[in-house]
């Protein structure tokens, strides 16, 4: 079984707030923080998004 983490990115002066998904291989995915969601959810949106691009 693999895992996902998630990392929330602070906003710079040219890129927005940002959450990264990345599993133990080293792949990744980045997205733009979805504001409309909690916290949670929004790490949930990464972390799905990851793993429907992995074909897990």
């Amino acid at each position: 079984m693999k895992a996902i983490l998630t990392t929330y990115k602070e906003p710079t002066d040219t890129l927005g707030a940002r959450i990264v998904a990345r599993e133990p291989d080293g792949q990744r995915l980045t997205i733009p923080y979805p504001n409309a969601q909690q916290p949670e959810a929004a790490h949930r949106l990464a972390a799905e998004a990851l793993r429907d691009r992995l074909e897990w």
